[in-house]
């Protein structure tokens, strides 16, 4: 599919960007660390620095969501307490 690391570093990236928009983050994570692997077998440090961003989005939107659920979850708790 690819024939240099390079050209595999910007796949995975590219599908990491592609996974973080349709909100998959784990997805994007793991992608993103192929493509920082890549990157660094490589030695390009822009798609370095590129894959550490999407890692770090992917991360901070995923316990952004799972902070959001807990919360959800604690205001429904309230809610079910007031009504009693």
């Amino acid at each position: 599919m690819c024939t240099t690391r390079i050209e595999t570093a910007w796949l995975f990236h590219e599908i990491g960007n592609c996974f973080l928009a349709l909100g998959d983050f784990e997805y994007a994570k793991d992608a993103a660390k192929k493509s920082l692997e890549a990157a660094s077998e490589a030695v390009e440090w822009s798609y370095q620095l590129q894959s550490c961003v999407l890692m770090g989005v992917a991360e901070g939107k995923h316990r952004f969501g799972e902070i959001l659920k807990q919360k959800r979850l604690a205001d429904n708790v309230v809610v079910v307490l007031k009504l009693k």
